[in-house]
């Protein structure tokens, strides 16, 4: 299955749910290009774990203003 809709994958580097793609970052965003055919951000926050928008709530907005401009 594709997804060809515009998307953005924002992940902590500490979030536990990334070891269950092996912990492999560039693994993870290379199987997920395969799928998405439209992904224009794929980002990993260091030192945040899975809610990002509360642990790193600067870094996580600007991601999103930026990725929402290119809509």
């Amino acid at each position: 299955t594709k997804i060809h809709q515009p998307s953005l994958f924002i992940a902590g580097d500490r979030d536990l749910v990334l070891k269950m793609f092996g912990g492999d970052a560039a693994r993870l965003e290379a199987a997920m290009r395969e799928h998405v055919t439209d992904l224009r951000g794929f980002h990993i926050i260091p030192k945040a774990g899975h809610w990002t928008q509360q642990e790193a709530p600067d870094e996580t907005t600007g991601l999103l203003i930026d990725w929402l401009a290119t809509l």
